[in-house]
């Protein structure tokens, strides 16, 4: 085999890397990675997890190679032991498990030092909470006063009912190019699946109330704005997901609905 200077070099900083590269420095370069690549989303999963993560071992030189199964286990039980359930343990723990997927492919920690062949994440079945007719009938007739907060969640939540169950934050970002001819057409921005949708007369006239090409010409419905970056889109969706669950909240308690209503 023949070497010049930039393999030499190159090889050079990977060894670096590996001996330098504590878990958490390395989920950190992760995070930065996907926010300038505008993957806001997976960027603030890898960041929640590791920052639970941390704040139960206290150590941000953490070496890959010291996360065992040991400490996943008792990661895992502190968690339960402070009221946080089942399933969202599991997303933690997904999370986890990924950025050291991801440093294994990079060559920063060696397949030996794995620690999930042991360790199983467990998760539970959720109870169906599919709301009745009736449910939808009552939210649906509610007199609620227009242009109030508590009108704008019940808009949403219909219009997300209306179109299959779209993702609310897909839901914000469609734009007027995505009705054509008296239909939906939009791409999930997790999956990149394409949808073309029949617009209920609900939807439509939901719609037509929100779309004001004068006010803001980019985006059918009120929440996002032209020129906001990636970053900007989540913490406005996530904000607009709260807002409207609480909301709903309120709805199901004013029509004594026992079932609990969200985005």
């Amino acid at each position: 085999t023949v070497f010049n200077l930039d393999n030499i070099t190159q090889a050079l900083k990977k060894k670096q890397a590996v001996i330098t590269a504590t878990f958490f420095s390395y989920a950190n370069e992760q995070v930065e990675t996907m926010m300038k690549s505008g993957r806001v989303g997976n960027a603030i999963a890898y960041k929640d997890a590791t920052n639970k993560f941390l704040s139960f071992t206290n150590n941000k030189e953490l070496k890959f190679e010291s996360i065992d199964y040991k400490l996943l286990e008792n990661f895992t039980c502190s968690m339960l032991s402070a009221g946080i359930k089942v399933n969202t343990v599991a997303i933690y723990m997904r999370e986890l498990r990924a950025i050291y997927n991801r440093a294994i492919k990079e060559g920063i920690v060696e397949q030996k030092y794995y620690p999930f062949t042991k360790y199983r994440i467990k998760t539970s079945k959720t109870i169906n909470r599919a709301l009745t007719i009736d449910d939808f009938k009552k939210i649906i007739e509610l007199e609620i006063e227009p242009n109030t907060t508590m009108w704008h969640s019940r808009n949403y939540f219909l219009l997300s009912f209306c179109l299959i169950g779209i993702n609310f934050t897909d839901l914000f970002k469609l734009t007027p190019d995505s009705l054509q001819n008296n239909r939906l057409i939009f791409s999930r921005s997790k999956t990149k699946k394409i949808y073309s949708i029949y617009l209920h007369p609900i939807a439509q006239e939901l719609l037509s109330h929100y779309f004001k090409p004068q006010n803001n010409p980019d985006y059918l419905l009120p929440v996002l704005s032209k020129g906001d970056t990636p970053l900007q889109v989540k913490r406005k969706a996530l904000q607009a997901i709260k807002t409207t669950n609480e909301y709903l909240y309120r709805i199901a308690e004013k029509l004594e609905i026992k079932q609990n209503i969200t985005s």
